[in-house]
């Protein structure tokens, strides 16, 4: 439960700029973002992407309806106009990131959904994530079962 206050405070502080009533609501919307039934198309999507972005929470597919958890810190630092940075969290050194690992991405033609290839050579790709919102400030993805909220980082 501390790590879910935890969670919404953090969460109520990036959504500073959102015209939110409270923690309540806020938190309502990112349930609404990471539980939605299939990806969204995203007009703008090649725009707002690039940047580097964090992970903020995150909820498995088969959890309780109202349940988020606080995400580690992992960032996705997309630059224009296909490649990919990933810096992750490393889970058998806590507190320490792996290696970065570089990718390149494509966007399907729908704007719904990114394919992420570890080397310009790949045929199959590495992961492909459904894209569940993005915004300026906000990005949403959905990968084996795993949603994703992610801010952008200035």
């Amino acid at each position: 439960m501390r790590n879910l206050y935890a969670l919404v405070l953090m969460l109520v502080a990036h959504f500073a700029q959102a015209q939110f009533e409270g923690p309540a609501e806020m938190k309502r919307e990112v349930l609404h973002i990471l539980t939605q039934e299939g990806p969204q198309s995203i007009d703008s999507l090649s725009t707002y992407l690039p940047g580097k972005w964090e992970a903020l929470a995150y909820r498995e597919q088969d959890w309780a309806p109202d349940y988020v958890e606080e995400a580690v810190p992992d960032f996705y630092i997309f630059t224009a106009p296909d490649e990919l940075l990933m810096r992750l969290f490393d889970p058998m050194a806590p507190g320490k990131y792996a290696p970065d690992v570089e990718a390149t991405y494509k966007i399907d033609d729908k704007n719904t959904t990114l394919t992420i290839y570890l080397d310009d050579f790949s045929i199959e790709p590495f992961q492909i994530m459904e894209v569940l919102y993005c915004d300026a400030n906000y990005l949403s993805i959905r990968f084996d079962g795993l949603s994703m909220f992610l801010t952008r980082v200035r």
